[in-house]
This record gives structure tokens, sequence and C-alpha cells, in this order.
């Protein structure tokens, strides 16, 4: 398959916009026309679910969305047909399950991995969450980093300063940017190549310096899956968590604390996630506001209330008007 020819346009996809039976094979044809050829499997027996926007541009196409549980892989086929080019995913809501054939790793929100046309890949996504992905061309990105092919598989942490910059600079290229001028298009698509070789580098060099905390890594990646899978458990407590990855409860604050925040404020945080997600899915309206709280582990709703106004600046009942009444046109 030939790198997709740009019209600098954005393009939404919206599930539903298609009948249930026919959206997961619209939604296939659209990735694979605007981005990657990919097959793409539901998890759940639920209408499939994409949200998504996709742009190209010369020598670089993204998008970037909501995805519902699905898996969506590049065989071994699919890379021998289209193996030219590099791209980088990053996950920015939920938990991203990647594998390659030099292993599995699991992405958590903010995480990102650096993969090759050629590779084979899965990507898995056990619930609903969003990511962003960008495609890049081949040659134009070996000027920088010319020996990008054996980074396939690099795995790039939260705390990375450029893939910050670049999810920003990417999520900035809405529909408002037209990018009509060929000058401008060019300086973008060279930011965004720069932004990407800066990543890659320096994940590089961050992964040597710090092989000696790779354990502690995994310890608090596992520790967040098992928190995130338990999250309607009213008495999920740090010492339960502890207990189930054979830990003391201060070892698991200490991995916390490493991380800069507690295990209180990130147990909060995807709650209350957890429940925006479902405030905002048209298909759940039918559900009131304190059953959807209290399903996301909340046992207090007047406490519910106001950490979801402090952290999305508006009540929860507004979100859903909002999401509706966008879902409408208006």
């Amino acid at each position: 398959m030939a790198f997709p020819p740009s019209d600098f346009r954005l393009l939404r996809f919206w599930s539903d916009d298609f009948p249930a039976p026919k959206r997961l094979s619209a939604w296939t044809e659209v990735l694979s026309r605007m981005l990657l050829k990919a097959q793409v499997e539901q998890l759940t027996d639920t209408p499939f679910q994409v949200d998504a926007c996709l742009r190209a541009l010369p020598g670089v196409h993204f998008g970037a969305g909501l995805w519902g549980p699905s898996v969506t892989r590049r065989t071994r086929e699919i890379a021998r047909s289209d193996p030219k080019g590099f791209y980088i995913v990053i996950n920015t809501e939920g938990l991203l399950r990647v594998r390659t054939a030099e292993g599995e790793v699991m992405l958590s929100e903010g995480d990102a991995v650096f993969l090759t046309c050629a590779q084979e890949v899965s990507l898995m996504r056990p619930e609903a969450g969003r990511l962003t992905c960008a495609r890049i061309d081949q040659a134009q990105f070996k000027f920088l980093v010319p020996d990008a092919e054996d980074c396939g598989g690099t795995v790039i942490r939260h705390g990375n300063e450029a893939l910050r910059v670049l999810m920003t600079y990417l999520r900035d290229l809405d529909d408002k940017q037209a990018l009509t001028n060929a000058e401008v298009r060019a300086l973008v698509v060279s930011h965004i190549f720069a932004l990407i070789a800066l990543i890659l580098n320096s994940a590089r060099d961050a992964a040597q310096a710090s092989k000696a905390a790779t354990p502690n890594a995994a310890r608090l990646r596992a520790i967040k899956q098992y928190a995130a899978e338990h999250l309607s458990d009213q008495d999920l407590s740090i010492a339960r968590v502890a207990s189930a990855n054979r830990l003391s409860p201060r070892q698991v604050q200490r991995l916390f604390e490493a991380d800069d925040t507690t295990f209180s404020e990130f147990l909060l945080l995807k709650r209350l996630q957890s429940v925006h997600a479902v405030l905002t899915d048209l298909r759940q309206a039918h559900r009131s506001v304190s059953d959807i709280a209290l399903a996301s582990g909340f046992g207090d709703v007047s406490y519910f209330n106001r950490a979801f106004r402090n952290h999305y600046g508006a009540s929860p009942t507004a979100i859903r008007q909002s999401a509706a009444a966008r879902a409408n046109g208006g």
C-alpha cells in the first residue's frame, strides 16, 4: 500500500454515523486509507465505538481520538505489503497493550512507542481510551535518525518533554488550521519530524541512563493496571493493592512519590476519567449521574460532584449536555 495522498483536510470519523454492523469495516477502511493498513477486531459484544480525526500532510499523516475495546493488528502479511515508514503511537487515556516480536509492553497514559511499518504489531485496548498516532515518511526521517529501523519498539514514557510538546502540537492542528500556504505546511511538517527525532533520541539516552530503575517502573505499571481494573470497588485501598502486588504499602507509596503523585491522586483521576467516559457516551444517557459515580467506585456522591467540577471545570450534567449537543450538531 502506497503512502496515502495528502489533502490537508481534517477528516472526522464517528462510528455512530454508521449502522452497528458496518462500523468496524468502515473504520478499518478509513484507517487503512488515511493512516495505517491494519486489521481491527472488537473485544466486546457492544456496538463498536470510534470517534477520531485524521489528517494528511506531505510526508506526515496523523490521527487522534477515542477507541472502544479492540485489537488493532499489523500482521506479517500487512507489514510486508506496506513496509515503508515509521509511526509513533501515543496513549493519551486508558491502558494500551503493545505486542511485537520482541515482547509485550503496557503503555500508561502519556506513554508512547515508536514503531516501523515493517514490524508485526498488535495494539490491544482492553477498555475504551484515547490515543494519537503519527506516521512519517521513511526517507525524510532517516536524514534525522539514520538508524531509525533499529529503533522499532522503543518505548517513550510520559515524562519525555519533547513527547508532551508533540502531543500539544498535533492536538492544535485542528480544522481551524487550513494550512493552505505551502511554506506553512512545510514548516509544520519539519517541526513534526524534528520533534519525533528528538523524542526518539532522548528516549534512547534516558533508557541507557535509567536501567537500574526499570524494575520499579515495571512495578508501578503493574500497580496502576491492577488499580484500573478494580476501580468499581469502593473498598480499594493501598493496602489491598500492595498485597496483590506482593509489596508493602510504604513501598507502593514510594513508587507513586517517584512518579510525582500519590496513590489517592491516581485513583481519583482514574475514577473521574471513568465517569467522564460514560457521561459522554450517548448510549448510556439513560443512566443517572449518581449511578455512574457509584459504579466507578465513588462512595460519596457529594464528594464526587465537587471533585468532578474541580477537575473538569463543569458539572457532570453540563458535560453530558455538551456531549449530546455536539452529537446533534449543536
